[in-house]
């Protein structure tokens, strides 16, 4: 059985999906451009972190299933611990990074506050880690 949104036109289903999924774009403070300019930079850079935590994540289990030719385990350090024992590697910056995401992701925030962002220089040595990770099943 469908449900109501899905008889929407899809005309209308767009229109809904673009307002839900970009509403925060929409909304971005309006005292100066610089604040813009920052909450937009911020929003990218929260979005860039995110996904960097999704693929290290991936890519250990990934690694791990090939290395040791069975599943992996469903926690996260499990293969944090494994990856440092077999290859003496260290995820300083995914696991700050890691942290951050958690805590955007389940702690509701006053939208009004800004956000304290890490540094770009971190952001980019987390990517860092990531290629390095990511190399070892290329």
């Amino acid at each position: 059985m469908r449900d109501s949104f899905a008889r929407l036109k899809r005309k209308t289903r767009d229109s809904v999906n673009v307002h839900i999924l970009y509403q925060d774009l929409f909304e971005t403070p309006k005292p100066t451009d610089a604040k813009k300019k920052m909450w937009l930079a911020g929003y990218y850079f929260n979005n860039a972190l995110l996904r960097m935590v999704a693929l290290a994540e991936i890519t250990l289990k990934l690694l791990f299933e090939r290395e040791m030719k069975m599943k992996s385990p469903n926690n996260y350090w499990c293969l944090v611990g494994w990856y440092k024992r077999k290859f003496a590697g260290k995820l300083k910056y995914i696991a700050s990074a890691r942290a951050r995401v958690n805590k955007f992701k389940h702690d509701p925030r006053d939208r009004t506050k800004p956000k304290a962002l890490e540094s770009y220089a971190d952001g980019l040595k987390a990517f860092k880690e990531l290629l390095k990770l990511m190399s070892l099943i290329c």
